[in-house]
């Protein structure tokens, strides 16, 4: 019975709506908007946000935890305690192949070439003799036994040979091998040192340079010097006709003497009274180091006598003055005069005592750990 009312209101209201638009129609008004189908699914989508919001709204949000970070715990690192070891002596190898420098209490310096400088030129096969002068820088003296010793290079014919005479610390000496130009043109270097009289190598490397010439010479003839350091420079020469007193000659400590030279012009320019007589190495024994001559026009192939007074050190030993020719331009030439005298008396040769090396102590160092958080 209910359905059927409803039934019957439901159709009158069809009926009423159908009335109605058709009055709408015939009387020419404008009509609403119609409804689209894509106005119906976004109404349709809009209720169904709003149900969802409402619904999040409703419920409580949830709350993240963080979860621990471990914490890393690490052992501190003590300090490595180095205990320093205290200075040592180097060792030394015997036959001439000691380390460079101080050994012990033997040391030397190199002072200067006294023979042969550095690229002499000389013939092949000539015989000749290589003098340096050098310096004990030690607090030992040399004995009579030590020796110059090859180190490398090149040999030339060269042995050990003994200094054969005695040099206390401070004082200088000269000593010299004997050597032989090779057969084939070219540079050649031989490195020596001085040796104790237990075979020991000290102090600075010397050496000896010479360029043997490509054409054959006469045996034992030295070729010019392509850097004249000794000889004839220009027109100017000079050779040593004598010498006293001789070199070696034994001085009292504290005593002066007078050495006296008697040289030979043997260029071809004269020398004038501005000429000097100059000091280039080893020791002064004097107070002034240059000289004038002072003896007027020496012509070519004329002599010259000339002397200098010195002083003997206090102190025993070996001692060398070297001195040269100078120009009165301030050129030097010609060879080397030598002033060598020795002082008598005993020499001490110090102790060393080896020093004691301790073991260095070294702290070990722990390993660092890390925690793990449970």
């Amino acid at each position: 019975m209910a359905y059927q009312s409803q039934s019957k209101i439901f159709l009158a209201l069809i009926v009423g709506a159908l009335a109605l638009s058709a009055c709408n129609m015939s009387s020419g008004e404008p009509t609403p908007t119609e409804i689209g189908i894509e106005a119906v699914y976004t109404s349709a989508a809009q209720t169904v946000e709003a149900q969802l919001t409402g619904t999040a709204a409703a419920q409580p949000s949830a709350t993240l935890t963080p979860s621990p970070t471990p914490t890393e715990t690490v052992t501190p690192t003590p300090e490595v305690t180095n205990t320093q070891a205290a200075a040592v002596i180097p060792s030394v190898s015997s036959g001439g192949t000691g380390g460079s420098g101080a050994v012990g209490c033997n040391n030397s310096a190199y002072v200067s070439d006294v023979t042969i400088p550095d690229n002499q030129q000389i013939a092949p096969g000539t015989t000749f003799t290589k003098t340096w002068r050098v310096q004990n820088t030690g607090s030992c003296a040399w004995n009579t036994n030590y020796s110059l010793t090859f180190i490398s290079g090149d040999a030339m014919g060269g042995v050990k040979t003994p200094i054969n005479q005695t040099v206390n610390p401070v004082a200088s000496a000269d000593v010299s091998v004997t050597l032989t130009a090779p057969q084939t043109p070219k540079t050649y270097t031989g490195y020596w040192k001085l040796a104790t009289d237990s075979g020991q190598a000290f102090g600075t490397s010397i050496y000896v340079q010479i360029v043997v010439a490509g054409t054959p010479g006469t045996p034992g003839t030295l070729l010019p010097s392509p850097t004249a350091t000794f000889g004839a420079v220009g027109c100017y020469n000079a050779v040593l006709v004598s010498a006293n007193p001789q070199d070696g000659v034994s001085i009292k400590a504290g005593d002066g003497f007078r050495k006296t030279w008697v040289i030979k012009n043997t260029g071809t320019c004269e020398w004038n009274s501005d000429f000097r007589f100059v000091y280039i190495s080893g020791d002064i024994l004097r107070d002034n180091t240059t000289n004038r001559l002072r003896r007027g026009t020496i012509q070519t192939n004329g002599t010259l006598e000339y002397s200098l007074d010195f002083t003997a050190p206090t102190a025993p030993g070996t001692y060398t003055s070297t001195w040269r020719l100078m120009t009165d331009t301030g050129t030097l030439f010609g060879p080397s005069f030598t002033s060598r005298i020795v002082v008598p008396g005993a020499t001490h040769t110090p102790t060393v005592q080896p020093s004691i090396t301790p073991t260095p102590t070294i702290t070990a160092t722990p390993t660092a750990t890390t925690a793990a958080y449970p």
